[in-house]
């Protein structure tokens, strides 16, 4: 159809003409259109007039009128017409009517709805006596869905191609008479061929005679049996070297269940199989070696598979000979599932033949193994190392292991024995501990003493008497003798080899109840104790009654130390550190200080600086920390007296700074 032009002359009928004889025969045209669903049109190029059926206007997305055939404009149909495609008809219609012959096209129209179909259009024109085209008749046909069906085929086409060339070996398609239906582009590149040559050709066309055969004989066998077929074969490529690949075939059924033909993937397995020669080649010199050790060795491929072991790997097995063993374990493929860790099979990376494989040379590390016949586990020492061929790749590993099931007994038995006698001198030390236990109950009885002088003084003054204070005194002395009481449990605890409890606890809190039961003590004495808790409030896992104690004697020491001094001197000061990884805790006196080096000896056990002392005190407090996983010194205080430090390690995160 064209453009509407401008035309001098008149058509050889007018359009009510042409209308009236459309009319004669519109139920043979109501009947062929509706049953074909083909539109008929008559275009007057003149007038630009187009009658159209019914059936037409359904076909361009018009809602149909009920009479047969309609008059329309050209533009009504150019309309329709997809913008894109409209040049291209327009160009068809002006060759056809120069060259006079019959025009087919396929263009898109768009239905209001927005919806695209697919018209095909032919038709012929007519022309007057001085070779004009005047008239034009025509069909259309809804091609929708065949297009869609040609998209789909051509999608599953490029889908089909798309997962070919994925497969980075050689893969191919094959119809029931050996010919090819399609091919990857690893195949086209090993054979040096293009795709398009190679379709719908057969191996004979493709191949030299020799594999060609080989290759129609395998295809035979899978279409003959319906089942794949899975083999190791030589092909060569395009320039003409040898190559081995491991070829699997599968037979390819239609959407029916129709056997149409056979799909292949061929890997080449060149460097597995040049790597199992020389596997093969190793394996023969290490024979001898292997018969000849008294150690348990066994050998494994690069894959990790199990390759080989000598008669003493399996006695320690406790199989009867090496055949018997080989029989077990040849049901495996390997014998790296015989490793235990905690008495569960271990890891893959803590095996030896994997960390060999990675390039690993171990000595004398030690592993539980299973035994295959029995499940009774026993410890090697094993060494490995990786099995290198001559241009140092890595081929397998082996493996080395003698049998220190015994010795392995014989230390932990060692190791009881060695706790026994431990436990045997803590025991033998019990008089040490009778001192440690006066010492230590010293200060709980002595505060109780005081506690109870104090609450009589006040029963005997005159006047009423201060219950509160009664009260508080009387609740402190039961402190403290639950305190002592805590000594002796502890003390107890220690002669049966106990663990004490630890508890979670705010170090600053500690020092609170250690400040409160010496309180009688420090102020019948007149001295001043300032505390400078740290402010982020750190949190220690300790016994909580044993800190009390190292809290209590260094307190008491401070006090001691200044008895002698005038009373503005008598200051204690204990501050709380924070670190990154510990809470420090100092008990800072203005005394009389230590004697020039005894800052590490007053620690000791029978040592100490006071004249009625029995030098237990700081050793205690030493045990104490350190059984925290702390330490504890002393420093001369610049000021006069003496600095003394503990360190408990911390339970929160790390401090990203120190206080």
């Amino acid at each position: 159809m064209l453009s509407n032009e401008s035309h001098s002359g008149d058509a050889s009928e007018s359009p009510p003409q042409r209308a009236e004889m459309l009319h004669e025969t519109q139920d043979y045209l109501a009947l062929v259109t509706d049953a074909t669903q083909i539109g008929i049109f008559d275009w007057n190029m003149l007038t630009d007039e187009v009658v159209w059926t019914r059936q037409h206007e359904i076909i361009l997305g018009y809602a149909p009128t009920t009479a047969t055939i309609a008059t329309h404009a050209y533009r009504d149909w150019a309309d329709r017409v997809h913008p894109d495609d409209l040049p291209q008809v327009v160009e068809l219609i002006r060759r056809g009517m120069a060259e006079r012959t019959f025009q087919k096209a396929e263009y898109r129209v768009i239905w209001p709805d927005g919806s695209l179909h697919w018209i095909l259009g032919q038709g012929r024109a007519y022309y007057n006596d001085e070779g004009r085209a005047i008239r034009m008749l025509g069909a259309i046909q809804d091609i929708t869905e065949r297009k869609r069906a040609e998209e789909a085929l051509r999608q599953s086409e490029y889908r089909r191609r798309a997962v070919l060339d994925t497969i980075p070996d050689p893969a191919w398609l094959k119809d029931k008479e050996g010919r090819v239906l399609a091919v990857n582009s690893a195949w086209c590149r090993f054979f040096g061929m293009d795709a398009q040559n190679v379709t719908g050709k057969t191996v004979f066309e493709l191949l030299p005679t020799e594999f060609a055969e080989r290759l129609a004989n395998t295809d035979r066998t899978v279409i003959e049996s319906r089942h794949p077929l899975r083999l190791e074969e030589t092909l060569k490529d395009k320039n003409g070297n040898l190559v081995w690949f491991e070829t699997i075939k599968n037979p390819l059924f239609d959407d029916q269940g129709e056997l149409v033909g056979t799909v292949g993937l061929a890997r080449d397995i060149t460097e597995r199989k040049q790597t199992e020669e020389r596997s093969l080649a190793i394996k023969a010199k290490l024979e001898a070696a292997l018969a000849s050790t008294a150690d348990a060795v066994f050998i494994s491929d690069v894959e990790g598979e199990f390759v080989d072991f000598n008669d003493a790997f399996a006695t320690f097995n406790r199989f009867r000979n090496k055949d018997e063993c080989s029989a077990v374990c040849s049901e495996y493929h390997d014998i790296l599932d015989l490793f235990m860790a905690n008495g569960e099979p271990a890891p893959p990376d803590q095996w030896p033949v994997p960390r060999a494989l990675r390039g690993e040379v171990v000595t004398n590390v030690e592993y539980a193994l299973r035994r295959k016949d029995t499940g009774e586990t026993w410890v090697g020492s094993f060494s490995f190392a990786p099995i290198r061929d001559r241009d140092s790749t890595i081929v397998g590993a082996v493996v080395s292991a003698r049998d220190i099931t015994e010795r392995k007994r014989a230390e932990e038995a060692l190791q009881e024995m060695r706790v026994q006698l431990a436990h045997a001198a803590r025991l033998s030390t019990l008089g040490e501990m009778v001192a440690e236990l006066t010492h230590e109950l010293n200060h709980p009885l002595y505060a109780i003493l005081n506690f109870s002088k104090a609450s009589s003084n006040v029963l005997t003054e005159e006047g009423p008497t201060d219950l509160g204070r009664l009260r508080e005194w009387n609740e402190k002395i039961a402190q403290i003798a639950l305190s002592a009481a805590e000594v002796v449990k502890r003390l107890r605890a220690f002669s049966r080899r106990a663990d004490l409890p630890r508890t979670e606890c705010r170090i600053d809190e500690i020092v609170e109840e250690a400040l409160k039961l010496i309180s009688i003590e420090t102020e019948r004495n007149q001295v001043t104790v300032e505390a400078f808790p740290a402010a982020d409030a750190p949190r220690v896992q300790v016994d909580r009654v044993q800190v009390q104690q190292v809290l209590v004697n260094l307190i008491t020491n401070a006090v001691e130390a200044m008895l002698t001094s005038p009373v503005e001197m008598r200051r204690i000061t204990i501050r709380t550190l924070l670190h990154a990884t510990d809470v420090e805790i100092t008990v800072a006196d203005r005394g009389i200080g230590l004697p020039p080096g005894s800052e590490t000896k007053i620690f000791k056990p029978f040592v100490t600086t006071k004249p009625n002392g029995l030098g237990m005190g700081l050793s205690i407090i030493r045990t104490i920390v350190e059984g925290h996983g702390g330490k504890v010194w002393a420093s001369p205080n610049y000021g006069g007296g003496v600095f003394f430090i503990s360190r408990f390690l911390l339970l929160m995160e790390p401090h990203p700074y120190d206080v």
